[in-house]
């Protein structure tokens, strides 16, 4: 984020500790914030937030602030790979190792037909 640009806040936070130790961050917007929310939705239909813990407590018990995020990622010009300068590493193209066509497995031999008696005749 440029930092000349004024930060976007909508709402406030309020995190609440449990006596088992876990803790939420309750949010609320205005009608206004909600307004103002529509108009910030990126070229997806999303609006994305940061929320970050305040240097002090409001006086309304407000421990995190919310701020638009506005940080996009950084353009790099698509160069074709003939044109990269020679001082540039460039990491090799990976190909998979050539091996011999696939066989099928050799055959099973046919196992011998077993009667389902032990030898003293009795059915197991």
């Amino acid at each position: 984020m440029n930092n000349q640009q004024q930060k976007t806040y909508f709402g406030n936070g309020k995190e609440h500790v449990f006596q088992d130790g876990g803790s939420v961050i309750r949010v609320s917007f205005s009608a206004e914030d909600l307004k103002n929310m529509q108009n910030c939705l990126n070229d997806r239909g999303y609006i994305n937030l940061n929320i970050n813990r305040r240097q002090q407590i409001s006086q309304y018990g407000h421990t995190h602030s919310i701020s638009l995020d506005t940080w996009q990622p950084q353009q790099q010009p698509q160069q074709p790979p003939q044109q990269q300068s020679q001082g540039q590493y460039q990491q090799p193209q990976y190909q998979a190792p050539q091996s011999a066509p696939a066989q099928a497995p050799p055959a099973m031999p046919a196992r011998p037909q077993m009667p389902n008696v032990e030898e003293d005749g009795v059915p197991f």
